[in-house]
Protein backbone atom coordinates (compact mmCIF):
# COMPACT_ATOMS: atom_id res chain seq x y z
CA UNK A 1 0.00 0.00 0.00
CA UNK A 2 1.60 3.32 -1.02
CA UNK A 3 0.07 5.25 1.89
CA UNK A 4 1.99 3.16 4.41
CA UNK A 5 5.26 3.80 2.64
CA UNK A 6 4.51 7.51 2.69
CA UNK A 7 3.69 7.45 6.41
CA UNK A 8 6.82 5.46 7.29
CA UNK A 9 9.02 7.70 5.12
CA UNK A 10 7.51 10.93 6.44
CA UNK A 11 7.73 9.88 10.09
CA UNK A 12 11.29 8.57 9.70
CA UNK A 13 12.53 11.64 7.85
CA UNK A 14 10.91 14.02 10.31
CA UNK A 15 12.29 12.03 13.26
CA UNK A 16 15.78 12.14 11.74
CA UNK A 17 15.58 15.90 11.22
CA UNK A 18 14.18 16.31 14.72
CA UNK A 19 17.04 14.27 16.19
CA UNK A 20 19.58 16.33 14.27
CA UNK A 21 18.06 19.56 15.61
CA UNK A 22 17.94 18.18 19.12
CA UNK A 23 21.57 17.07 19.04
CA UNK A 24 22.77 20.35 17.54
CA UNK A 25 21.18 22.37 20.36
CA UNK A 26 21.77 19.83 23.15
CA UNK A 27 24.50 21.69 25.05
CA UNK A 28 23.05 25.14 24.49
CA UNK A 29 20.70 26.21 27.32
CA UNK A 30 17.64 27.11 25.27
CA UNK A 31 13.94 26.53 25.43
CA UNK A 32 12.30 24.19 22.99
CA UNK A 33 14.43 21.11 23.51
CA UNK A 34 11.65 19.38 25.44
CA UNK A 35 9.19 19.95 22.60
CA UNK A 36 11.72 18.57 20.10
CA UNK A 37 12.12 15.49 22.27
CA UNK A 38 8.34 15.02 22.51
CA UNK A 39 8.07 15.35 18.74
CA UNK A 40 10.88 12.84 18.27
CA UNK A 41 9.13 10.31 20.54
CA UNK A 42 5.80 10.64 18.71
CA UNK A 43 7.39 10.41 15.26
CA UNK A 44 9.46 7.36 16.18
CA UNK A 45 6.34 5.73 17.66
CA UNK A 46 4.42 6.28 14.41
CA UNK A 47 7.27 4.92 12.28
CA UNK A 48 7.71 1.86 14.52
CA UNK A 49 3.97 1.13 14.74
CA UNK A 50 3.45 1.44 11.01
CA UNK A 51 6.53 -0.65 10.21
CA UNK A 52 5.41 -3.44 12.55
CA UNK A 53 1.90 -3.32 11.13
CA UNK A 54 3.15 -3.38 7.54
CA UNK A 55 5.82 -6.05 7.82
CA UNK A 56 4.42 -8.37 10.52
CA UNK A 57 0.64 -8.01 10.77
CA UNK A 58 -0.40 -7.42 7.15
CA UNK A 59 1.20 -10.54 5.60
CA UNK A 60 -0.86 -12.69 7.98
CA UNK A 61 -4.21 -11.06 7.20
CA UNK A 62 -6.25 -11.21 4.02
CA UNK A 63 -8.28 -8.14 2.96
CA UNK A 64 -7.14 -5.93 5.81
CA UNK A 65 -9.19 -2.80 6.36
CA UNK A 66 -6.87 -0.27 7.97
CA UNK A 67 -8.94 2.19 9.99
CA UNK A 68 -6.08 2.54 12.45
CA UNK A 69 -4.30 4.79 9.93
CA UNK A 70 -6.94 7.44 10.56
CA UNK A 71 -7.39 6.71 14.27
CA UNK A 72 -3.75 6.24 15.33
CA UNK A 73 -1.23 7.20 12.64
CA UNK A 74 -2.51 10.58 11.49
CA UNK A 75 -3.20 11.99 14.98
CA UNK A 76 0.18 10.85 16.33
CA UNK A 77 1.97 12.06 13.22
CA UNK A 78 0.22 15.43 13.50
CA UNK A 79 1.09 15.75 17.20
CA UNK A 80 4.72 14.88 16.46
CA UNK A 81 5.02 17.38 13.62
CA UNK A 82 3.29 20.14 15.61
CA UNK A 83 5.51 19.51 18.65
CA UNK A 84 8.61 19.61 16.43
CA UNK A 85 7.49 22.85 14.81
CA UNK A 86 6.77 24.39 18.22
CA UNK A 87 10.15 23.30 19.55
CA UNK A 88 11.93 24.71 16.51
CA UNK A 89 10.00 27.97 16.86
CA UNK A 90 10.94 28.20 20.53
CA UNK A 91 14.61 27.53 19.75
CA UNK A 92 14.73 30.14 17.01
CA UNK A 93 12.74 32.66 19.03
CA UNK A 94 15.02 32.17 22.05
CA UNK A 95 18.17 32.57 19.94
CA UNK A 96 16.79 35.77 18.39
CA UNK A 97 16.12 37.17 21.87
CA UNK A 98 19.63 36.28 23.02
CA UNK A 99 21.24 38.07 20.05
CA UNK A 100 19.47 41.38 20.72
Amino acid sequence: MPLQGLIITCASAAATADLALLLSFWRVPRRGKRMLLIGLIFLCAVAAYESITHFIWEPRVSAAIRLDIFLIDFPLLSIGLIATAMGLWQLLNDSAKRQT
